[in-house]
């Protein structure tokens, strides 16, 4: 084999492995989260969690590995809105770029020089 196909299988497993590894961790997740649900079922817990949350009108509780945090809603909302200036400056940035420009000046190129041919 020649050194550009070594490569090219080189990527693509360590991007099998990379998705094995995903899929291992998700499954990890989730049989940790149906472990939980069905350990405070039968001892009738509801406080004690692995992993979750719960919104409450004054704060966002989650619940990790056995530890409660609490989070404002304020504090929330402030993060929430930084992320959704930050969504419509990228939006904004590639619309910007003139992307739909070139698309119809290259649109406009291929039937200009379709015009020229004669059949």
């Amino acid at each position: 084999m020649s050194r550009i196909q070594t490569k090219i299988q080189n990527k693509k497993k360590k991007r099998q492995l990379k998705g094995f590894i995903i899929l291992v961790i998700l499954f990890l997740i989730l049989g940790i989260v149906s472990v939980d649900y069905a350990l405070r079922e039968m001892l009738a817990l509801n406080e004690i969690r692995a992993i979750g949350y719960e919104l409450q009108e004054e704060e966002v509780v989650i619940y990790l590995l056995g530890e409660t945090f609490y989070i404002a809603n304020e504090r929330v909302n402030e993060v929430y809105l930084f992320f959704q200036e930050g969504y419509y400056k990228i939006i904004e940035k590639i619309k910007n770029v003139g992307v739909t420009d070139i698309f119809f000046e290259i649109q406009h190129r291929i039937s200009t020089n379709n015009k020229n041919i004669v059949i």
